[in-house]
């Protein structure tokens, strides 16, 4: 199993840094965890290097689980953030 490592966009303290640790991630074929306020508590967006999109809540055991693919609406809102 992978460690995913979360960044969290709210914050946007330094964008450029956390746009180049996305795109190292991606690159070595992880995930990208997103925490945002456009979903519920305890569940997150994952970006794939494939480029689809997910929302995904943690587990009683540390992983994670799918619970539905991210919308277009959602996405886009996402990427304004």
């Amino acid at each position: 199993m992978t460690a995913i490592q979360p960044y969290d966009l709210s914050s946007k303290l330094d964008d450029e840094i956390i746009k180049q640790l996305r795109l190292a991630d991606l690159a070595a074929g992880h995930p990208f965890l997103y925490h945002s306020n456009l979903l519920p508590d305890g569940q997150v967006f994952f970006e794939y290097p494939n480029g689809s999109f997910q929302v995904e809540t943690r587990t009683g055991t540390g992983t994670f689980q799918v619970i539905r693919p991210a919308t277009i609406q959602e996405i886009t809102a996402l990427k304004q953030e």
